[in-house]
């Protein structure tokens, strides 16, 4: 059997195939719930995500009004990198108390 830019030829049978194997399925029918941006971004969440974005010089970017709620959220492209060492002390805290909290339950969504 040889192999050339994903192109598998077996034997003499003549047999070629130039796609891989289908990725198992996975059942997406159990829908969790659409939820808020207000408990993403409690939870730390946005700040994670956020943490890997910056990498790229992109950023989840939220609209906060004046009385807390969250109006808009887009994807914006960035200069700046990273965050201060209260902000990543604050989300990582905020990270842990979510996992803590939700252990169980993330757990069980996956079995």
């Amino acid at each position: 059997m040889t192999t050339s830019d994903n192109v598998v030829r077996e034997g003499t049978a003549g047999v070629l195939s130039s796609r891989p194997p289908d990725p198992p399925k996975v059942d997406v029918s159990i829908p969790l719930g659409r939820r808020e941006w207000q408990e993403f971004r409690n939870t730390g969440l946005l700040f994670f995500i956020n943490q890997i974005l910056h990498a790229f010089g992109w950023a989840i970017t939220i609209v906060v009004e004046d009385n807390g709620s969250i109006s808009e959220a887009y994807p914006a492209r960035l200069s700046a990198r990273g965050f201060s060492d209260e902000s990543i002390s604050n989300g990582y805290k905020k990270v842990a108390k979510y996992l803590k909290d939700n252990a169980e339950n993330l757990y069980k969504e996956i079995q």
